[in-house]
Formats: C-alpha cells, sequence, structure tokens
C-alpha cells in the first residue's frame, strides 16, 4: 500500500490519496502500524504548526513498514528569501505563507534543508537523500524542497544509545573542491563531525588524529580521503553494516586505484581484482578513502599504528611498505578484521587528460598512461 497524503486533485498511479477533501486527515492516519510501503507528502507539511511537526512526522513514520520510503516535498525558506531580493518571482509570499484562500490555505512552518533532514532523522529516517518529482503537482516547482528517506529499522533513535561517530580528513594545502563539498554534503545530514588535518607526515598525523578521536570518546571512527567522492547513503551503508557485525571490526567502501580503473584499492590473498555476491567480504588490506573502524578495536594494537619500511634492499620502490599498508599488517597481526562493502561503492576523484585521436574523436586517458604513450610516440 502507498499513501499520497495531501493529494488534493493530484493522482498517482498506484497511490492512494489522504486529504482533507477526501474526508481524511493528514494526521492522525487510520492505518496500523508498520503496514504502508510507501508515502508521499507533497507540500502538507507546512500546514502544520512548528510544534506539530514533530509529531506529524512520527505517526507517518508510524504507519511504514521498516525499511518503506518516504518523500517529502515543503517550500524551501531559502528559496523563497532569494526570490524575495532579486524579486525573481513575485509570488515568493504565497511560496512563504500559502495562498489563503480559505483556512486550510495557510502555512505554518517554514523549512530548510539542515531543518527538515533533523526532523526526519530525529522520527527515525535514514538514508536522507533528495528526490525530483516526475508529476505537475507542487513538489516539481522550482522553489520545492524534496527529501526522501527510509524508516529505520532501528526505529527511533535513542540519545543516550546512539553511537559516538567521528571523521577525520586528510587534507593537502591545495585541494579537489568538487569533493570537499560531496564531503561536507554527505557528512552533514548525518551530523557526523569531520577534523581535518595536513601534514608532511601523513603517518605521523593519522596516528595523533585517532589519539585524539580516542581521548575524545570517539566509538567509530570514519576516515575521508581528500579526493574520495560518496553520498550520505554510502555512509549510511558502512554504519549499518558495521551495526549490524558485530565481529566486523572495520569496514570499507569499494574503490578504484588511481591509474587503474582494472584493480580495487585492497588485497585479498595478493589479489586486487572484486568477485562478489554483494555482501561484504574479508580482505587482507584496504584503505582509508572512506573506512569505519570500530575504535575499541584500536586497544591491543601496537604501536607506531602507522609508519613505513623499505624493501630488503634498502630502497623506496616495489615491495616496500607504506604507512597504510603497515596500519593494515597490524591490524591483522592483532586478530581484528577488515572488510570490503561492495554495495558501497565510491569515485576515487583523478586528473584525467582528454585528445583527439587520429580520427578525430576525443579520448580519455589518465595521467600515467598519457605519459606512457607520450615516450612511445617520441621514439
Amino acid at each position: 500500500m502507498k499513501l499520497n497524503i495531501g493529494a488534493g486533485k493530484s493522482e498517482i498511479s498506484g497511490f492512494t490519496p489522504i486529504d482533507r477533501a477526501n474526508g481524511q486527515e493528514a494526521c492522525p492516519l487510520s492505518y496500523e502500524s508498520n503496514s504502508v510501503d510507501e508515502i508521499r507528502a507533497s507540500h502538507i507539511l507546512e500546514h502544520f504548526g512548528h510544534r506539530d511537526v514533530p509529531k506529524v512526522l512520527d505517526e507517518w513514520v508510524r504507519v511504514l513498514k521498516p525499511g518503506g520510503r518516504i518523500r517529502i516535498a515543503v517550500p524551501d525558506m531559502r528559496k523563497i528569501a532569494d526570490m524575495a531580493s532579486d524579486n525573481s518571482d513575485p509570488r515568493w509570499p504565497l511560496y512563504a505563507m500559502g495562498g489563503q484562500t480559505d483556512d486550510n490555505d495557510y502555512h505554518r512552518s517554514l523549512f530548510t534543508r539542515e531543518r527538515l533532514e533533523e526532523l526526519m532523522m530525529n522520527a527515525g529516517i535514514e538514508g536522507i537523500q533528495p528526490w525530483q518529482s516526475k508529476n505537475t503537482d507542487c513538489a516539481s516547482l522550482p522553489v520545492s524542497l524534496n527529501l526522501e528517506g527510509r524508516k529505520s529499522p532501528q526505529g527511533k533513535p535513542d540519545p543516550g544509545s546512539l553511537v559516538k561517530v567521528a571523521a577525520i580528513m586528510s587534507v593537502p594545502r591545495v585541494g579537489w573542491n568538487d569533493a570537499y563539498s560531496a564531503i561536507v554534503e554527505a557528512l552533514t545530514p548525518l551530523r557526523i563531525p569531520i577534523t581535518q588535518f595536513n601534514g608532511v607526515f601523513w603517518g605521523q598525523c593519522m596516528q595523533r588524529a585517532f589519539e585524539d578521536a580516542i581521548e575524545h570518546g570517539v566509538e567509530w571512527l570514519l576516515t575521508v580521503d581528500y579526493d574520495s567522492m560518496f553520498t550520505s547513503r554510502d555512509v549510511d551503508k558502512l554504519i549499518g553494516a558495521l551495526g549490524n557485525t558485530p565481529d566486523m571490526d572495520a569496514v570499507v567502501a569499494l574503490q578504484c586505484r588511481r591509474g587503474d580503473d582494472e584493480s580495487a584499492l585492497m588485497t585479498l590473498k595478493g589479489k586486487t581484482s572484486v568477485q562478489t555476491d554483494g555482501t561484504p567480504f574479508r580482505v587482507d588490506t584496504a584503505h582509508f578513502g572512506l573506512t569505519l573502524i570500530r575504535m575499541s578495536a584500536m586497544a591491543d594494537i601496537p604501536k607506531p599504528w602507522f609508519a613505513s619500511r623499505p624493501t630488503e634492499e634498502g630502497t623506496w620502490g616495489e615491495g616496500r611498505l607504506d604507512d597504510d599498508i603497515w596500519f593494515w599488517h597490524q591490524w591483522k597481526e592483532a586478530g581484528k578484521t577488515v572488510y570490503i562493502h561492495p554495495e558501497c561503492r565510491i569515485g576515487h576523484l583523478q586528473v584525467m587528460v582528454s585528445l583527439f585521436d587520429d580520427d578525430m574523436q576525443p579520448h580519455h586517458m589518465h595521467v600515467k598512461q598519457w605519459r606512457e604513450k607520450s615516450k612511445s610516440d617520441a621514439r
């Protein structure tokens, strides 16, 4: 069963309309708990007073089945303010306060993305992200703020039982703005604070960041690289996997190697290829591009946690041990587990070279490939 709450005259195939005009109230709903597959509530939540909005969301989530989707659309206060400031749309007072044609046409609450996300999370909705309306209703208006999510099987969050999650990110002095904005957009709705650090000696900086997280009582630490591209849903998958698998000490997103689209940043008995049925699988080494670590597992990991080691010949070529791989070797020797989550596939931002080939068709290659081609062409 699917409900279209506040449907008015809008009919959507497969949805049961719920509207006062049809003699049905948007809240409370006359449905049993955990009985509805999906809810669509387009431009109805703003008609409730700000003190009542949390109760309305609780009621809508109550009837949803665990994992059921809810899509909410409301006027976006920031877009309305922009319209008012530049006079780009003279209808902005209607968007803010309603058309006021009758007693049901008044708006009593205002929303920003941050506020709506927080309200949805507090109601037990997870995996929150934007959605686009394919119908010609208010949700398709440029002023509309559209967010969707799913009912958490764990129910509403209990502040007293929440795991303290924090993130750390190594950043260069000059970095990728595209990645940074994606990282902020992913972590903000989940209310995960992020601490940045930079320095010449990455391993030393990482160990200090780990020690600082432990000192501040962080229970699960999310490590992020400055060139990783991911969403809130990716982070949510890692959190869900770690929370539902007690013997999992660390879980890592699946990510391509830089300059090598054929292999993953991981090793499993020396291999870097991935063949999986979609469930998390154990590996020997991984990366820190998007990695969630259970910090209680750090208690018996000998220090230094990060260090580098040259080859037996004392060189730093093939066969050396870098800081990140050192960590995973220490991790495995201490009996800790690390898994790759193949359903959490994130991007690796890279520099590409685009040029025309002999047929004047655009061709794209990694910088390493371009250098090899240039050397070959020069011979």
